[in-house]
């Protein structure tokens, strides 16, 4: 049986008024897109300072809303930019936008800055991270809960062989690494490692981890028996705290 095509033409009077309805709303809808054509948002570059943009002239530079809402949350937390490359860190900017605005970028050092170091201002001498108390590293310009967070670290570690191992603490970004480390002293780095097979009585007790009971049994176990504890066995044996043990990884290459 054929089917009729003009069958498909055929409307009742509530689909006749439908489709009336939705052709006026597309005519209207063109009609209006020709007479009010939507503005493409135009970018105006200028020389700007990400420390204390405004809203109204990120939105000039083709910031939105949103995103300027997280720079002022950033900047309410303390946070700075301290390079113009610090730009391209601005979270939920897209990466095209930010390079176009990176050589506008104009950082101007305040005088209220909180990360300014009264070090550098008195002239004072250099500090060593390991021997400085709290209140000499905020002095450098490091915020207290930093502060907090490097002690608490430095005592982990049992004190730090290199001033990069800031560069671990939580929190701390590289551009606040890069302006307090030319107030530290200088560090060697980590002395070479001490062979665990070989090491004598006089290196076992420079560690300070094991009592002089202790390292006896050590030499006694390697030199009667030929025995050789791996690291897993000497933190079991001896009950090392989480510092010792990782300090005896640190100072000898047991494995």
């Amino acid at each position: 049986m054929k089917s009729n095509w003009k069958a498909y033409f055929i409307f009742s009077e509530k689909e006749l008024k439908a489709i009336v309805v939705i052709g006026v709303f597309i005519m209207a809808s063109a009609v209006l897109s020709i007479l009010f054509p939507v503005k493409k948002q135009t970018i105006r570059l200028f020389y700007f300072d990400p420390n204390t943009l405004d809203s109204n002239a990120a939105m000039q530079l083709g910031i939105l809303p949103r995103n300027y809402s997280t720079l002022v949350k950033f900047r309410k937390k303390g946070g700075r930019f301290y390079k113009k490359e610090d730009l391209l860190k601005w979270y939920g900017v897209s990466e095209e936008l930010l390079k176009k605005l990176l050589p506008y970028v104009r950082i101007t050092a305040s005088k209220n800055n909180k990360y300014t170091s009264s070090y550098a201002r008195a002239g004072l001498s250099k500090l060593d991270i390991n021997k400085a108390d709290s209140l000499q590293l905020e002095a450098l310009g490091i915020r207290p809960y930093l502060v907090g967070r490097i002690m608490k670290y430095r005592s982990y570690l049992g004190g730090f062989v290199s001033n990069r191992q800031l560069k671990k603490v939580y929190g701390l970004s590289d551009s606040v690494y890069d302006f307090i480390v030319p107030n530290l002293l200088p560090m060697p780095g980590p002395p070479p490692k001490m062979h665990w097979k070989t090491m004598h009585y006089k290196q076992l007790a420079s560690l300070g981890i094991f009592e002089r009971r202790e390292i006896w049994e050590i030499l006694h176990r390697r030199n009667e028996d030929g025995l050789q504890m791996d690291w897993v066995s000497v933190v079991t044996q001896f009950d090392l705290s989480r510092e010792q043990a990782n300090l005896l990884k640190q100072r000898t290459d047991i494995r």
